[in-house]
């Protein structure tokens, strides 16, 4: 039997391969690592995941071909962090050992920065470059929109592949399977029945980008607050509660959130990182946030979604604002018009669909391979 290494470090790679590994134990020898983020995911999802940090004390570009050599895949398949360098070491020692290697992208977003020297904090000398030092056999891109934009970023149109996102296509299907006493019991564990369930989004902005935290004119900070502020204001004009779960990204710092949430007369606040996050978005009533992927699945399961963007002033990737499926909201004014709407039953569910059979489509590509 052939054996494929599979391998993530970011939360989204580490969705992506999830989706694939179940599939791929059916015809291969799985091998799966991880690191960071990604590790901890796949360890909560009960796959058998070992830590690449715990095999290699300094990970550089010669101890990778090493460890690489070592496990002798037929084939690797990684995800794409914007911010860490392991997969694009995978890819170079791929090439170097004559292995072929496949990266799923998981975002519409920092598409050829995953395949330079630069992480994200460094996001304004790659794009004075755009040079992309790192690249695997083939690049699997969610749709022709992706496709496209990897190629402005300068990727050759040889190396991208259109397969569709098989995370996307996996989490509707585990959505689906929730049973819905377990919604119900989330909703009024919350709200005691009264009132809204709304869950915040967070995204790890100011971490990521560090001292260019400020590169999309807004950050997870000051989209919360306007957020609250607003909430804030209807609520007490009302006279209703409302229950807020705020859900943190994986990478940011729970204790700072933790001092960031007050209660108001009307407001509760809930912190939560520990629940099924597919239990959270279907239990919601509405979803805010940004850009997330977060929003992404939930619009992908039909829930009411607001993507705050107050400040952006660049030009905007959230890919349902692209696709003309959502308006992203920009000012604080506009903001306060749109949560209006939703308590007045005028915000609509969005309807998204994602292209199917990713999963299928992403193994036959494999196989033609090896």
């Amino acid at each position: 039997m052939k054996k494929v290494l599979l391998f993530a470090r970011d939360p989204g790679g580490a969705n992506v391969i999830t989706a694939m590994e179940e599939k791929l134990n059916e015809t291969y020898q799985v091998l799966l690592w991880g690191k960071d983020v990604a590790f901890q995911k796949f360890q909560t999802a009960g796959l058998p995941v070992q830590d690449i940090g715990k095999k290699i004390k300094e990970i550089n570009l010669e101890t990778v071909i090493t460890f690489v050599k070592q496990l002798n895949p037929d084939i690797m398949l990684t995800g794409t962090s914007a911010d860490d360098m392991t997969e694009k070491y995978m890819w170079k020692a791929g090439e170097k050992l004559g292995i072929p290697s496949f990266a799923i992208l998981d975002q519409w977003t920092n598409y050829g920065l995953r395949f330079s020297k630069y992480g994200v904090n460094e996001i304004a000398k790659y794009e004075q470059e755009r040079q992309h030092e790192y690249l695997p056999d083939r690049i699997l891109v969610m749709d022709e929109f992706a496709k496209e934009k990897m190629q402005e970023d300068g990727v050759s149109q040889d190396r991208i592949l259109v397969t569709g996102q098989p995370y996307l296509e996996w989490f509707r299907q585990k959505v689906n399977e929730i049973d819905k006493k377990s919604i119900q019991e989330y909703h009024f564990s919350h709200t005691q029945g009264k009132g809204k369930l709304i869950v915040f989004a967070s995204e790890p902005i100011t971490k990521t980008y560090g001292e260019n935290s400020e590169y999309w004119g807004y950050t997870e900070v000051t989209i919360f607050e306007h957020f609250h502020d607003i909430l804030k204001d209807i609520t007490e004009k009302g006279r209703f509660n409302v229950s807020v779960v705020v859900r943190p990204h994986p990478k940011e710092d729970i204790e700072i959130w933790k001092e960031r949430l007050k209660n108001t007369q009307y407001i509760t606040y809930f912190l939560d990182n520990q629940t099924e996050y597919k239990l959270a978005i279907a239990s919601a009533d509405l979803i805010v946030g940004m850009t997330s992927m977060f929003l992404l699945e939930s619009a992908l399961c039909g829930k009411e979604i607001v993507s705050l963007q107050i400040g952006l002033d660049r030009e905007n990737s959230f890919i349902l604002e692209k696709k003309g499926l959502v308006k992203s909201v920009l000012s604080k004014e506009e903001a306060q018009k749109h949560m209006q709407s939703y308590f007045q039953g005028r915000l609509p569910k969005v309807k998204w669909d994602v292209p199917e059979n990713a999963i299928f489509n992403i193994e036959r590509v494999m196989e033609e391979w090896v």
